[in-house]
């Protein structure tokens, strides 16, 4: 045997070597800081992943590091490239638990542009470290390959002489790591061999809680599951004839409902929709004592007229998920757990069904969100609703922030609402989105609200900043309505806050609330110019059921669409559907939003006496 062939033989030993022991250390530090930034304990988080899915997760990324090294045909780059990328998934996997209380999802790369907003979020300085240790594992990863290959005596690749043997592994490579690539975009589809393998390893795929999900099946396989997949799969039974017999059905029964209502209750009246970013009500949380109420005008209000308590469908973020449930009064959970509604659906669409609908006739149609148009794709989310005008922050008259290292408080977004109100005389529907309490709060404020107990709480990192920014905009908020009362129009606001802060109250005191869905609770009221009977509503409502209380509070009438979704309130967020009913919601949500639109005009339309 040629000392040549001992010398190559020991060379690609030596790779494959190298390959598996650098994937098995991205594969444990995903995992491990995944389990640290959640306060798992990494050694049980571990033992409960088991050696069968590690191994599976260190052979998928093998092979991508196997194929960045046919792609530079040096070992010296693959490994650090793949170093670099490990540790770059990791930072970001970390600060967005963090900060949003949740794991990264493959639609978190459709951000990767949004380079101010990642930036504010975690603060310029952490940033630019996290950017420096990236540099710095790139270059110890090139310098530890060199080392061990002077150290091993690993000999060097051949120059320009290079075999056709090597040419066609290193272009084998390639290839197979492409088709893994292709294999794993597809990971939630039927059949697929990689999703095969992660449920012969044990994994138990969690779609109503993605923490858990990780938890339970680690990063690499929770973030598998969350690829894209098919929207929605189309009903049992999905004809034109079944979906106009649904139709039919709630548009009698909102016909009967009208009986009793006001047709022209809303005519000539501004209807104004608020977002209010990461508002809740702290006080609610038991145990959690605060040196100041941070929001006085708010309790009042909700005690005047009619409110209540609604069950986000996020925790910590996906706001623009909340958003479009109230909005289109569908129901985000009937789409994919990996399709975010704004970005997956309404941005593409050239017209997406939605509350605006029944207004683009009379009233001028308007949104306002303070921040980019390509946060959540809300610009092609908005032309495809139908507002009339769409202003972010670069058209927006007024950018004044509370904190130099803040977002557009509140109190500015709502001076242009005003200012829309007094200069359109055609009535308003103005939908706001506020961005003051976007995440990122430590430090914003030199008079943060003290927080007596509990101690986890009053140690929290930017607790105390997030509630002197939820006192903010509760003034805002009282100025806002004091301002709708002097412009003497009629005018009907719906408020309620999309979910609670990611990050800043502790997980300890969320556990010790009573219930499971404390987390998610956050408030609403509608409020009119003309009044509202006070009437504080008992049960949890979803996000979609808001627009049915502004109908409620003003004796407005209902279309089909807004009968259906009543119908919904009485059975809890937390609860399972009636079958008829949830087939009936299936049903034309599906043909709204992905069918042939064949109820369009029956269900959103209010009938005809």
């Amino acid at each position: 045997m040629s000392r040549n062939f001992l010398a190559r033989l020991w060379r690609w030993c030596a790779i494959v070597v190298m390959v598996a022991a650098t994937s098995a250390a991205i594969v444990l530090a995903l995992e491990a800081t995944t389990a640290k930034s959640y306060g798992w304990s990494t050694r049980k988080y571990l033992l409960r992943l088991g050696p069968d899915t590690l191994l599976l997760s260190t052979a998928l990324v093998a092979v991508v590091v196997l194929g960045l090294f046919g792609l530079t045909g040096r070992l010296r780059w693959a490994v650090p490239l793949a170093a670099m990328v490990g540790v770059l998934v990791a930072t970001v996997n970390h600060f967005k638990i963090r900060f949003r209380g949740e794991p990264l999802y493959p639609s978190d790369f459709a951000y990767v542009g949004e380079a101010e907003l990642l930036i504010s979020s975690v603060g310029v300085w952490t940033s630019v470290g996290a950017l420096g240790a990236l540099l710095l594992v790139g270059v110890l990863a090139w310098g530890g390959v060199m080392l061990l290959g002077r150290l091993l005596r690993i000999p060097p690749a051949a120059g320009t002489d290079v075999p056709r043997w090597v040419w066609a592994l290193r272009a084998g490579t390639v290839l197979v790591a492409a088709a893994l690539c292709l294999l794993v975009a597809g990971f939630n589809s039927a059949g697929n061999p990689v999703k095969q393998a992660y449920e012969r390893a044990g994994a138990g795929w969690v779609a109503w809680s993605q923490n858990e999900n990780y938890r339970l099946n680690g990063f690499l396989g929770g973030f598998l599951f969350n690829m894209p997949s098919a929207p929605m799969p189309m009903p049992q039974g999905y004809t034109r004839e079944v979906v106009l017999e649904v139709a039919g059905r709630y548009a009698d029964e909102a016909r009967a409902i009208n009986e009793h209502r006001d047709p022209h209750a809303l005519a000539d009246t501004n209807i104004v929709i608020i977002l209010g970013e990461s508002f809740m009500d702290p006080l609610r949380l038991e145990g959690l004592e605060l040196g100041e109420d941070p929001i006085p005008f708010t309790r009042a209000l909700m005690d005047e007229t009619m409110s209540g308590t609604m069950r986000s469908v996020a925790f910590g973020g996906g706001t623009a998920n909340v958003e479009f449930e109230v909005m289109t009064g569908m129901a985000s959970g009937l789409f994919s757990h990996t399709l975010p509604p704004y970005q997956g659906l309404v941005s593409s669409a050239d017209h997406f069904p939605s509350l605006i609908d029944r207004f683009n006739d009379a009233w001028t149609t308007i949104g306002i969100h303070p921040f980019v148009a390509d946060f959540y794709r809300r610009g092609d989310a908005y032309r495809a609703f139908g507002f009339d005008e769409s202003r972010f922050i670069d058209q927006m008259r007024t950018q004044t922030k509370l904190a130099e290292a803040g977002y557009v408080s509140d109190a500015a977004a709502y001076t242009d609402l005003l200012e829309d109100l007094r200069t359109h005389e055609d009535p308003v529907l103005a939908k706001v989105v506020t961005m003051q309490n976007h995440a990122g709060y430590a430090g914003l404020y030199p008079d943060p609200i003290p927080v007596l107990e509990p101690a986890s709480a009053r140690d929290s990192w930017g607790l105390s900043d997030y509630l002197r920014g939820l006192s903010h905009a509760d003034a805002a908020l009282a100025d806002l309505l004091a301002g709708l009362e002097a412009l003497d129009e009629e005018t009907v606001v719906l408020f309620y806050g999309d979910h609670a802060p990611p990050g800043v109250i502790p997980d300890d005191l969320w556990d010790a609330q009573p219930g499971t869905t404390a987390r998610y609770e956050t408030p609403w009221f509608v409020w009119s110019t003309q009044g509202v009977h006070a009437s504080r509503h008992q049960g949890l409502l979803s996000p979609n059921q808001l627009w049915n209380q502004v109908l409620r509070a003003t004796d407005a009438p209902l279309s089909g669409w807004d009968a259906l979704v009543l119908e919904l309130e009485g059975h809890p967020p937390t609860t399972a559907l009636p079958a008829d009913l949830e087939r009936d919601l299936t049903l034309l949500q599906y043909d709204l939003a992905l069918g042939n639109g064949w109820a369009t005009d029956f269900v959103l339309a209010v009938p005809e006496p």
